[in-house]
């Protein structure tokens, strides 16, 4: 059951083909009220929805007390995911950045602000179609949980997401930000990695002193980048210098044994000495290799 990204994790514990899982649509404000159902004017069948093994028996369980829940084969439910996804993200920021307010506060007051955000949000996603009028479900979503505070938290499950698009993108070397709304309201907030794009993918909707800010982030951070390259490409020259020793080093002492006396001689290199003779037994082994019996007292014969 979830209310954020869980594939990546899924992934690594190699349960992405095997978990049941479900988008939780419905909420309760605390505890022990009765739980919202995430129906709406838009969506009157109901939004949570379940994929995987038993995801019929997870459906079954939640009808049995008034809930709604549908089955989705994997690729719809992935659409249905990012887009619980994209609304927890983007209406959490929207309310922190106007912060006292409500889901409902977002919805009324900061409708083009949230909208704007969502579809940003939707075009970054990659390999997902969502069906149309996904701002509109998402707002009416909201209407239906209204009195609910926004915060930003979770961030690895959540906002964490979309901010991992954007530091892959630069890292890709691709200087435009493929979430510039997103990240900007993270840098206001002070939550998650800054992204250092050139400012200017940022001047429509930035005030002077947060340019001159974001242009000095973006200074800092290549001269660490170039830093670091630097320190790389040293330690790349002596681990080369240094196995380029080893073997001019290797080559010089072949080249003083093949000169060498025992070498010419056929024999061994261990100074010139032959190698021990056999003893009478059939053993390498000569006269001193094991130390001499001691003499015990008369009264041990």
């Amino acid at each position: 059951m979830q209310n954020g990204m869980l594939e990546p994790y899924l992934e690594s514990k190699g349960l992405a083909d095997k978990a049941t899982q479900v988008l939780v649509y419905f909420a309760v404000a605390k505890l022990g009220e009765k739980p919202t159902d995430g129906i709406t004017d838009m969506n009157p069948e109901g939004l949570t929805a379940a994929n995987g093994k038993w995801a019929e028996e997870a459906s079954n369980r939640f009808n049995n007390v008034g809930l709604s829940c549908k089955v989705l084969d994997k690729k719809p439910f992935m659409a249905a995911m990012f887009e619980k996804l994209i609304w927890i993200c983007s209406f959490m920021v929207i309310g922190a950045m106007h912060a006292p307010c409500t889901v409902g506060g977002v919805e009324t007051n900061h409708t083009e602000e949230v909208t704007a955000l969502i579809n940003e949000m939707a075009a970054a996603v990659p390999d997902v179609e969502f069906e149309p009028q996904l701002p509109e479900r998402l707002l009416a979503y909201a209407r239906s949980v209204a009195h609910f505070p926004t915060a930003v938290k979770e961030f690895e499950w959540r906002n964490g997401f979309f901010n991992n698009l954007s530091k892959q993108a630069y890292k890709k070397g691709i200087m435009k930000d493929p979430l510039p709304l997103h990240s900007y309201y993270l840098n206001v907030l002070g939550v998650g990695k800054p992204i250092p794009f050139p400012f200017q993918n940022y001047k429509s909707f930035m005030t002077q002193e947060e340019e001159e800010a974001q242009h000095e982030l973006l200074t800092r951070f290549e001269a660490k980048r170039a830093r670091r390259l630097a320190r790389r490409a040293r330690k790349k020259a002596e681990a080369e210098e240094m196995k380029k020793r080893e073997l001019e080093k290797a080559e010089s002492a072949k080249l003083d044994y093949n000169k060498s006396p025992s070498a010419r001689n056929g024999k061994s290199g261990s100074g010139g000495r032959d190698k021990a003779k056999p003893t009478k037994g059939g053993n390498n082994l000569n006269s001193n290799t094991f130390p001499k019996p001691k003499k015990y007292p008369f009264f041990f014969k």
